[in-house]
Protein backbone atom coordinates (compact mmCIF):
# COMPACT_ATOMS: atom_id res chain seq x y z
CA UNK A 1 0.00 0.00 0.00
CA UNK A 2 0.64 3.44 -0.71
CA UNK A 3 1.59 6.08 2.52
CA UNK A 4 2.34 9.71 2.02
CA UNK A 5 3.96 12.14 4.78
CA UNK A 6 5.15 15.69 4.51
CA UNK A 7 8.38 15.30 6.33
CA UNK A 8 10.25 12.89 8.01
CA UNK A 9 8.38 13.44 11.55
CA UNK A 10 5.14 13.82 10.85
CA UNK A 11 2.60 10.75 10.79
CA UNK A 12 2.29 8.77 7.40
CA UNK A 13 -1.08 8.95 5.75
CA UNK A 14 -2.26 6.32 4.24
CA UNK A 15 -3.42 6.58 0.72
CA UNK A 16 -4.58 2.99 -0.36
CA UNK A 17 -6.07 -0.05 1.84
CA UNK A 18 -6.72 -2.84 -0.23
CA UNK A 19 -2.67 -4.43 -0.66
CA UNK A 20 -1.96 -7.95 -0.48
CA UNK A 21 0.94 -9.19 -0.87
CA UNK A 22 1.16 -11.14 -4.52
CA UNK A 23 -2.65 -9.96 -5.09
CA UNK A 24 -2.84 -6.48 -5.11
CA UNK A 25 -0.07 -3.78 -5.66
CA UNK A 26 -0.78 -0.08 -5.37
CA UNK A 27 2.63 1.73 -6.28
CA UNK A 28 4.50 -1.14 -7.02
CA UNK A 29 4.86 -3.30 -10.30
CA UNK A 30 3.83 -7.02 -10.54
CA UNK A 31 6.27 -9.64 -11.93
CA UNK A 32 4.62 -8.67 -15.57
CA UNK A 33 5.07 -4.51 -15.47
CA UNK A 34 8.61 -4.69 -13.59
CA UNK A 35 10.42 -7.20 -16.36
CA UNK A 36 8.22 -6.74 -19.10
CA UNK A 37 6.67 -2.67 -18.97
CA UNK A 38 8.33 -0.35 -17.04
CA UNK A 39 11.75 -1.98 -16.18
CA UNK A 40 11.49 -0.53 -12.18
CA UNK A 41 9.69 -1.81 -8.79
CA UNK A 42 8.32 1.65 -8.72
CA UNK A 43 4.72 2.41 -10.18
CA UNK A 44 4.07 6.39 -8.88
CA UNK A 45 4.75 9.36 -10.58
CA UNK A 46 4.77 12.79 -8.75
CA UNK A 47 3.90 15.75 -10.86
CA UNK A 48 6.19 18.11 -11.96
CA UNK A 49 5.43 20.90 -8.52
CA UNK A 50 4.76 17.76 -6.41
CA UNK A 51 0.92 18.35 -5.43
CA UNK A 52 -0.26 15.16 -7.45
CA UNK A 53 0.47 11.44 -7.03
CA UNK A 54 0.20 9.06 -9.51
CA UNK A 55 -0.39 5.92 -9.32
CA UNK A 56 -1.06 2.31 -10.69
CA UNK A 57 -2.37 -0.42 -9.33
CA UNK A 58 -2.26 -3.89 -10.36
CA UNK A 59 -4.68 -7.09 -9.49
CA UNK A 60 -3.20 -10.52 -9.89
CA UNK A 61 -5.78 -12.48 -8.34
CA UNK A 62 -6.94 -14.45 -11.24
CA UNK A 63 -2.86 -14.76 -12.69
CA UNK A 64 -1.67 -18.56 -12.26
CA UNK A 65 1.38 -18.88 -10.18
CA UNK A 66 4.62 -20.63 -10.24
CA UNK A 67 6.70 -22.33 -7.36
CA UNK A 68 9.71 -22.53 -6.48
CA UNK A 69 12.02 -23.43 -3.72
CA UNK A 70 14.40 -20.71 -1.67
CA UNK A 71 17.58 -21.50 0.39
CA UNK A 72 17.77 -18.67 2.65
CA UNK A 73 19.49 -20.07 5.25
CA UNK A 74 22.08 -23.11 6.31
CA UNK A 75 20.31 -23.23 9.42
CA UNK A 76 16.81 -24.13 7.92
CA UNK A 77 15.99 -27.77 7.49
CA UNK A 78 13.29 -26.93 4.60
CA UNK A 79 13.37 -24.50 1.86
CA UNK A 80 10.86 -21.50 1.58
CA UNK A 81 8.42 -22.00 -1.70
CA UNK A 82 8.01 -18.95 -3.01
CA UNK A 83 4.46 -18.54 -4.83
CA UNK A 84 4.53 -15.82 -7.98
CA UNK A 85 1.85 -14.52 -10.22
CA UNK A 86 3.30 -15.22 -13.56
CA UNK A 87 1.05 -15.35 -16.49
CA UNK A 88 2.17 -17.64 -19.40
CA UNK A 89 0.98 -16.49 -23.44
CA UNK A 90 -2.97 -17.07 -23.57
CA UNK A 91 -2.84 -17.00 -19.99
CA UNK A 92 -4.68 -14.66 -17.41
CA UNK A 93 -3.10 -11.45 -17.02
CA UNK A 94 -3.10 -8.58 -14.66
CA UNK A 95 -5.39 -6.05 -14.71
CA UNK A 96 -4.04 -2.41 -14.30
CA UNK A 97 -6.10 0.90 -12.31
CA UNK A 98 -4.93 4.02 -12.77
CA UNK A 99 -5.49 6.89 -10.02
CA UNK A 100 -4.02 10.35 -9.19
CA UNK A 101 -4.34 11.73 -5.74
CA UNK A 102 -4.04 15.20 -4.47
CA UNK A 103 -1.66 15.91 -2.21
CA UNK A 104 -2.04 19.49 -0.57
CA UNK A 105 -4.91 18.06 2.00
CA UNK A 106 -2.94 14.81 3.56
CA UNK A 107 -6.03 14.13 5.60
CA UNK A 108 -8.73 14.32 2.91
CA UNK A 109 -7.04 11.82 0.40
CA UNK A 110 -9.36 11.21 -2.60
CA UNK A 111 -7.45 9.27 -5.31
CA UNK A 112 -9.18 9.95 -8.92
CA UNK A 113 -9.36 7.39 -11.10
CA UNK A 114 -8.68 7.68 -14.88
CA UNK A 115 -10.00 5.01 -16.78
CA UNK A 116 -8.42 3.42 -20.10
CA UNK A 117 -9.72 4.58 -23.21
CA UNK A 118 -12.51 2.27 -24.47
CA UNK A 119 -10.59 1.22 -27.07
CA UNK A 120 -8.52 -0.35 -25.32
CA UNK A 121 -10.98 -1.56 -22.46
CA UNK A 122 -12.56 -3.67 -25.08
CA UNK A 123 -10.04 -6.42 -24.25
CA UNK A 124 -6.80 -7.19 -22.13
CA UNK A 125 -4.57 -4.10 -22.19
CA UNK A 126 -1.47 -3.02 -20.61
CA UNK A 127 -0.76 0.84 -19.34
CA UNK A 128 2.43 1.09 -20.72
CA UNK A 129 3.71 4.66 -20.45
CA UNK A 130 2.82 7.45 -17.68
CA UNK A 131 4.63 10.99 -18.52
CA UNK A 132 3.66 14.34 -16.94
CA UNK A 133 3.48 17.27 -19.23
CA UNK A 134 2.83 20.00 -17.17
CA UNK A 135 2.12 20.32 -13.34
CA UNK A 136 -1.94 19.84 -13.69
CA UNK A 137 -1.99 17.55 -17.50
CA UNK A 138 -0.35 14.10 -17.39
CA UNK A 139 0.13 12.11 -20.29
CA UNK A 140 -0.68 8.14 -20.47
CA UNK A 141 0.01 5.40 -23.09
CA UNK A 142 -2.29 2.38 -22.96
CA UNK A 143 -1.38 -1.04 -25.68
CA UNK A 144 -4.18 -3.71 -26.56
CA UNK A 145 -2.30 -6.80 -25.31
CA UNK A 146 -1.96 -8.37 -29.32
CA UNK A 147 0.35 -5.08 -28.92
CA UNK A 148 -0.16 -3.72 -32.74
CA UNK A 149 -2.83 -0.68 -31.58
CA UNK A 150 -1.68 1.68 -29.05
CA UNK A 151 -3.33 4.63 -27.76
CA UNK A 152 -1.78 7.88 -25.81
CA UNK A 153 -4.03 9.77 -24.05
CA UNK A 154 -3.84 13.28 -22.43
CA UNK A 155 -5.55 14.65 -19.53
CA UNK A 156 -6.25 17.98 -17.74
CA UNK A 157 -6.69 18.25 -13.69
CA UNK A 158 -10.37 20.38 -13.62
CA UNK A 159 -9.53 22.37 -10.29
CA UNK A 160 -13.49 23.06 -9.96
CA UNK A 161 -14.44 19.15 -9.98
CA UNK A 162 -11.54 17.97 -8.19
CA UNK A 163 -11.28 15.87 -11.79
CA UNK A 164 -9.14 14.64 -14.55
CA UNK A 165 -10.34 15.32 -18.06
CA UNK A 166 -9.26 13.08 -21.26
CA UNK A 167 -10.69 15.15 -24.29
CA UNK A 168 -11.09 12.16 -26.82
CA UNK A 169 -9.70 15.05 -29.62
CA UNK A 170 -6.14 14.91 -27.17
CA UNK A 171 -6.46 10.96 -28.39
CA UNK A 172 -3.10 9.87 -30.39
CA UNK A 173 -2.90 6.69 -31.41
CA UNK A 174 -0.31 4.38 -32.60
CA UNK A 175 -0.67 1.19 -34.99
CA UNK A 176 1.33 -1.31 -36.41
CA UNK A 177 0.10 -3.80 -39.51
CA UNK A 178 3.62 -5.39 -39.75
CA UNK A 179 3.96 -6.27 -36.14
CA UNK A 180 4.31 -4.44 -32.73
CA UNK A 181 4.05 -0.75 -31.85
CA UNK A 182 7.28 0.62 -30.59
CA UNK A 183 10.84 -1.21 -29.70
CA UNK A 184 9.79 -3.08 -26.76
CA UNK A 185 6.72 -0.91 -26.21
CA UNK A 186 5.71 2.52 -27.06
CA UNK A 187 8.06 5.37 -27.02
CA UNK A 188 7.62 8.03 -23.89
CA UNK A 189 6.46 11.33 -25.05
CA UNK A 190 9.05 14.71 -24.72
CA UNK A 191 6.66 17.46 -24.13
CA UNK A 192 7.24 21.30 -24.73
CA UNK A 193 8.08 23.38 -21.74
CA UNK A 194 3.85 24.29 -22.01
CA UNK A 195 2.71 21.15 -22.53
CA UNK A 196 0.87 22.05 -26.10
CA UNK A 197 2.89 19.55 -28.09
CA UNK A 198 5.31 17.08 -27.87
CA UNK A 199 8.23 14.39 -29.96
CA UNK A 200 7.68 10.77 -30.12
CA UNK A 201 9.88 8.44 -31.95
CA UNK A 202 7.76 6.28 -34.19
CA UNK A 203 7.87 4.27 -37.35
CA UNK A 204 7.27 6.17 -40.38
CA UNK A 205 6.26 4.51 -43.77
CA UNK A 206 9.47 2.93 -44.90
CA UNK A 207 9.53 1.44 -41.57
CA UNK A 208 12.54 3.14 -39.89
CA UNK A 209 12.26 4.51 -36.45
CA UNK A 210 11.95 8.33 -36.70
CA UNK A 211 10.92 11.63 -33.89
CA UNK A 212 7.58 13.03 -35.41
CA UNK A 213 6.25 16.39 -33.80
CA UNK A 214 2.76 16.27 -32.30
CA UNK A 215 0.45 19.42 -31.51
CA UNK A 216 -1.45 17.52 -28.36
CA UNK A 217 -5.24 18.42 -29.65
CA UNK A 218 -4.29 16.89 -33.22
CA UNK A 219 -3.49 13.69 -34.56
CA UNK A 220 -1.76 14.48 -37.26
CA UNK A 221 2.30 14.44 -36.76
CA UNK A 222 5.45 15.42 -38.61
CA UNK A 223 8.18 13.66 -39.04
CA UNK A 224 11.40 16.12 -38.11
CA UNK A 225 14.24 13.30 -38.54
CA UNK A 226 14.21 10.78 -41.85
CA UNK A 227 16.74 8.17 -43.69
CA UNK A 228 17.53 4.35 -43.91
CA UNK A 229 18.46 4.72 -40.38
CA UNK A 230 17.31 5.02 -37.15
CA UNK A 231 16.56 7.74 -33.94
CA UNK A 232 17.62 5.35 -30.78
CA UNK A 233 16.67 7.72 -28.21
CA UNK A 234 15.59 11.27 -27.52
CA UNK A 235 17.88 12.73 -24.65
CA UNK A 236 16.66 16.26 -23.88
CA UNK A 237 14.32 18.73 -24.94
CA UNK A 238 15.08 22.87 -25.04
CA UNK A 239 13.35 25.89 -25.91
CA UNK A 240 15.85 25.50 -29.11
CA UNK A 241 17.02 22.35 -29.75
CA UNK A 242 16.31 18.43 -29.28
CA UNK A 243 19.23 16.32 -28.72
CA UNK A 244 18.57 12.55 -29.69
CA UNK A 245 21.26 9.56 -30.21
CA UNK A 246 20.72 7.72 -33.75
CA UNK A 247 22.94 5.07 -35.50
CA UNK A 248 23.35 7.29 -39.00
CA UNK A 249 26.98 7.78 -38.83
CA UNK A 250 28.59 5.93 -41.44
CA UNK A 251 25.48 3.45 -41.47
CA UNK A 252 26.40 1.45 -38.83
CA UNK A 253 23.24 0.31 -36.82
CA UNK A 254 25.48 -1.09 -33.85
CA UNK A 255 26.79 2.91 -33.41
CA UNK A 256 25.75 5.72 -31.15
CA UNK A 257 25.72 8.84 -31.47
CA UNK A 258 23.99 12.16 -30.04
CA UNK A 259 22.90 14.97 -32.32
CA UNK A 260 20.80 17.86 -32.06
CA UNK A 261 18.24 19.66 -34.50
CA UNK A 262 17.16 22.85 -34.21
CA UNK A 263 13.58 23.12 -33.79
CA UNK A 264 12.64 26.08 -35.94
CA UNK A 265 14.90 24.78 -38.69
CA UNK A 266 14.78 21.40 -38.68
CA UNK A 267 17.22 21.43 -41.59
CA UNK A 268 19.97 22.68 -39.35
CA UNK A 269 20.88 19.33 -37.46
CA UNK A 270 24.30 18.67 -36.24
CA UNK A 271 26.33 15.37 -34.83
CA UNK A 272 27.70 16.78 -31.30
CA UNK A 273 30.11 13.26 -30.90
CA UNK A 274 30.95 11.74 -34.26
CA UNK A 275 34.09 13.71 -34.97
CA UNK A 276 35.14 14.26 -31.42
CA UNK A 277 37.59 10.94 -30.87
CA UNK A 278 35.84 8.77 -34.25
CA UNK A 279 38.32 6.31 -33.67
CA UNK A 280 38.15 6.00 -29.77
CA UNK A 281 34.66 6.78 -29.81
CA UNK A 282 31.15 5.84 -31.98
CA UNK A 283 28.66 4.35 -28.94
CA UNK A 284 27.71 7.63 -26.83
CA UNK A 285 24.84 7.93 -24.13
CA UNK A 286 24.51 10.63 -22.96
CA UNK A 287 22.37 12.47 -19.52
CA UNK A 288 21.39 16.27 -19.38
CA UNK A 289 20.32 18.73 -16.64
CA UNK A 290 17.12 20.06 -15.93
CA UNK A 291 16.71 22.69 -17.98
CA UNK A 292 19.35 21.09 -20.73
CA UNK A 293 22.06 23.71 -19.60
CA UNK A 294 24.76 21.08 -19.11
CA UNK A 295 25.21 17.39 -19.99
CA UNK A 296 27.26 14.51 -19.67
CA UNK A 297 28.65 12.61 -22.86
CA UNK A 298 29.40 8.84 -21.77
CA UNK A 299 31.61 7.05 -24.73
CA UNK A 300 31.23 3.45 -24.52
CA UNK A 301 33.47 2.56 -27.16
CA UNK A 302 34.91 0.46 -29.12
CA UNK A 303 38.16 1.46 -27.72
CA UNK A 304 38.24 2.93 -23.74
CA UNK A 305 35.13 4.25 -22.54
CA UNK A 306 35.67 8.18 -21.76
CA UNK A 307 33.02 10.21 -19.59
CA UNK A 308 33.07 14.13 -19.80
CA UNK A 309 30.77 17.29 -19.15
CA UNK A 310 29.78 19.37 -21.40
CA UNK A 311 28.01 22.76 -22.00
CA UNK A 312 24.42 22.40 -23.99
CA UNK A 313 25.20 26.55 -25.40
CA UNK A 314 28.35 25.34 -27.28
CA UNK A 315 28.99 21.42 -27.22
CA UNK A 316 32.51 22.80 -25.02
CA UNK A 317 33.80 19.97 -23.22
CA UNK A 318 33.87 21.51 -19.37
CA UNK A 319 35.65 18.71 -17.41
CA UNK A 320 36.54 15.37 -18.23
CA UNK A 321 35.19 12.60 -15.28
CA UNK A 322 36.97 9.65 -16.96
CA UNK A 323 39.62 8.84 -19.25
CA UNK A 324 40.11 5.45 -17.90
CA UNK A 325 44.27 5.90 -17.75
CA UNK A 326 45.24 3.30 -15.61
CA UNK A 327 43.13 1.06 -17.13
CA UNK A 328 44.64 1.63 -20.42
CA UNK A 329 47.91 1.40 -18.98
CA UNK A 330 47.08 -2.12 -17.05
CA UNK A 331 45.68 -3.38 -21.00
CA UNK A 332 49.32 -2.45 -22.36
CA UNK A 333 50.98 -5.48 -20.06
CA UNK A 334 47.82 -8.20 -21.57
CA UNK A 335 47.41 -9.53 -24.62
CA UNK A 336 43.85 -8.71 -25.37
CA UNK A 337 41.21 -9.71 -28.14
CA UNK A 338 40.83 -7.64 -30.83
CA UNK A 339 37.12 -6.92 -31.62
CA UNK A 340 35.99 -6.27 -35.50
CA UNK A 341 32.21 -5.13 -37.16
CA UNK A 342 31.33 -5.68 -40.63
CA UNK A 343 28.82 -7.11 -42.65
CA UNK A 344 27.43 -10.16 -44.81
CA UNK A 345 24.60 -10.23 -47.33
CA UNK A 346 21.71 -12.84 -46.67
CA UNK A 347 18.62 -12.17 -49.19
CA UNK A 348 19.59 -8.97 -50.51
CA UNK A 349 20.08 -7.72 -47.30
CA UNK A 350 23.12 -6.42 -45.00
CA UNK A 351 23.64 -8.21 -41.93
CA UNK A 352 26.04 -6.95 -39.30
CA UNK A 353 28.29 -9.21 -37.14
CA UNK A 354 31.25 -8.75 -34.58
CA UNK A 355 33.75 -11.10 -34.12
CA UNK A 356 35.86 -11.11 -31.30
CA UNK A 357 39.89 -12.33 -32.46
CA UNK A 358 42.20 -13.81 -30.46
CA UNK A 359 45.70 -11.99 -29.27
CA UNK A 360 47.99 -11.87 -32.19
CA UNK A 361 45.48 -13.38 -34.71
CA UNK A 362 47.14 -14.49 -37.97
CA UNK A 363 44.75 -14.89 -40.38
CA UNK A 364 46.95 -17.31 -42.30
CA UNK A 365 45.77 -19.60 -39.37
CA UNK A 366 42.34 -21.12 -38.77
CA UNK A 367 41.06 -20.81 -35.47
CA UNK A 368 37.83 -22.92 -34.09
CA UNK A 369 35.05 -20.49 -33.94
CA UNK A 370 32.27 -19.78 -31.36
CA UNK A 371 28.92 -18.27 -32.13
CA UNK A 372 27.38 -16.18 -29.60
CA UNK A 373 24.12 -15.92 -30.15
CA UNK A 374 20.57 -14.07 -28.80
CA UNK A 375 18.77 -13.41 -31.73
CA UNK A 376 15.15 -12.45 -29.70
CA UNK A 377 13.37 -9.64 -31.44
CA UNK A 378 14.71 -5.95 -31.61
CA UNK A 379 18.07 -7.78 -30.25
CA UNK A 380 21.61 -6.24 -31.09
CA UNK A 381 24.57 -8.44 -30.52
CA UNK A 382 26.90 -6.57 -32.88
CA UNK A 383 27.76 -3.54 -31.94
CA UNK A 384 30.75 -0.49 -31.45
CA UNK A 385 31.12 -1.03 -27.30
CA UNK A 386 34.27 -2.02 -25.28
CA UNK A 387 33.30 -4.89 -23.04
CA UNK A 388 35.42 -7.28 -21.54
CA UNK A 389 32.70 -10.64 -20.89
CA UNK A 390 33.08 -14.40 -21.31
CA UNK A 391 33.78 -13.73 -25.06
CA UNK A 392 36.75 -11.97 -24.54
CA UNK A 393 37.92 -14.49 -21.58
CA UNK A 394 37.51 -17.52 -24.61
CA UNK A 395 39.11 -15.62 -27.14
CA UNK A 396 42.29 -14.87 -24.78
CA UNK A 397 42.67 -18.37 -23.23
CA UNK A 398 41.45 -20.29 -25.88
CA UNK A 399 42.32 -18.90 -28.60
CA UNK A 400 39.28 -19.02 -30.41
CA UNK A 401 37.33 -16.66 -32.60
CA UNK A 402 33.57 -15.41 -30.61
CA UNK A 403 31.22 -14.45 -33.08
CA UNK A 404 27.64 -12.55 -33.03
CA UNK A 405 25.92 -12.01 -36.13
CA UNK A 406 22.09 -9.81 -36.38
CA UNK A 407 19.94 -11.52 -38.33
CA UNK A 408 16.39 -11.04 -39.10
CA UNK A 409 14.60 -10.09 -35.87
CA UNK A 410 16.81 -7.91 -34.32
CA UNK A 411 16.72 -4.40 -34.17
CA UNK A 412 17.74 -0.99 -35.38
CA UNK A 413 17.57 -1.28 -38.46
CA UNK A 414 14.13 -0.95 -39.94
CA UNK A 415 10.44 -2.63 -39.09
CA UNK A 416 11.01 -5.20 -42.55
CA UNK A 417 14.03 -6.66 -40.47
CA UNK A 418 13.00 -6.27 -37.01
CA UNK A 419 9.52 -8.23 -37.56
CA UNK A 420 10.31 -10.31 -40.27
CA UNK A 421 9.82 -13.13 -37.38
CA UNK A 422 6.61 -11.43 -36.32
CA UNK A 423 4.01 -14.84 -35.16
CA UNK A 424 7.11 -16.93 -36.41
CA UNK A 425 9.79 -17.15 -33.55
CA UNK A 426 12.18 -19.79 -34.10
CA UNK A 427 12.24 -19.49 -37.83
CA UNK A 428 14.11 -16.93 -39.34
CA UNK A 429 16.09 -15.85 -36.93
CA UNK A 430 17.67 -19.46 -36.49
CA UNK A 431 17.95 -20.11 -40.16
CA UNK A 432 20.10 -16.30 -40.70
CA UNK A 433 22.24 -17.69 -37.46
CA UNK A 434 23.11 -20.95 -39.50
CA UNK A 435 23.65 -19.27 -43.15
CA UNK A 436 25.57 -16.61 -41.30
CA UNK A 437 27.73 -20.00 -39.61
CA UNK A 438 28.17 -21.33 -43.19
CA UNK A 439 29.42 -17.98 -44.69
CA UNK A 440 31.74 -17.53 -41.54
CA UNK A 441 32.94 -21.05 -42.43
CA UNK A 442 34.05 -19.87 -45.77
CA UNK A 443 36.67 -17.68 -44.14
CA UNK A 444 40.20 -18.48 -44.82
CA UNK A 445 41.05 -18.13 -41.18
CA UNK A 446 38.14 -20.25 -40.15
CA UNK A 447 38.61 -24.28 -39.37
CA UNK A 448 35.13 -25.34 -40.33
CA UNK A 449 35.41 -28.35 -38.44
CA UNK A 450 35.55 -26.99 -35.26
CA UNK A 451 32.39 -24.32 -35.34
CA UNK A 452 29.96 -24.54 -31.96
CA UNK A 453 26.91 -22.14 -31.01
CA UNK A 454 25.82 -21.15 -27.76
CA UNK A 455 23.27 -18.47 -25.96
CA UNK A 456 21.30 -18.16 -22.75
CA UNK A 457 17.74 -16.93 -22.04
CA UNK A 458 15.97 -16.44 -25.97
CA UNK A 459 20.01 -17.58 -27.33
CA UNK A 460 19.16 -20.83 -25.56
CA UNK A 461 15.98 -21.31 -27.40
CA UNK A 462 17.65 -20.58 -30.83
CA UNK A 463 20.80 -23.01 -30.43
CA UNK A 464 17.80 -25.87 -29.75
Amino acid sequence: DIYIKNDPSSPAQRVTHDGREDAISNGITDWVYEEEIFNTHSALWWSPNGTFLAYARFDDIQVPRIEYSVYLDESLQYPKTVHLPYPKAGAENPTVKFYIVNTDNLTNLVPVQITAPASVLIGDHYLCDVTWATKERISLQWLRRIQNYAILDICDYDGAYSTWNCSVSRQHIETSTTGWVGRFKPAEPHFTADGNSFYKIMSNREGYKHICHFQADNDVCTFITDGTWEVIKIEALTNNYLYYISNEYKGMPGGRNLYKIQLNNITNVACVSCELFPERCQYYSASFSKGGKYYQLRCSGPQLPRYSVHSSSNDTELRLLENNTDLYATLRNIKMPRKTLDFIQLHGTKFWYQMILPPHFDKSKKYPLLIDVYGGPCSQKADATFTLNWATYLASTENIIVASFDGRGSGYQGDKIMHAIYRRLGTFEVEDQIEAARQFSKMGFVDDKRIAIWGWSYGGYVTS
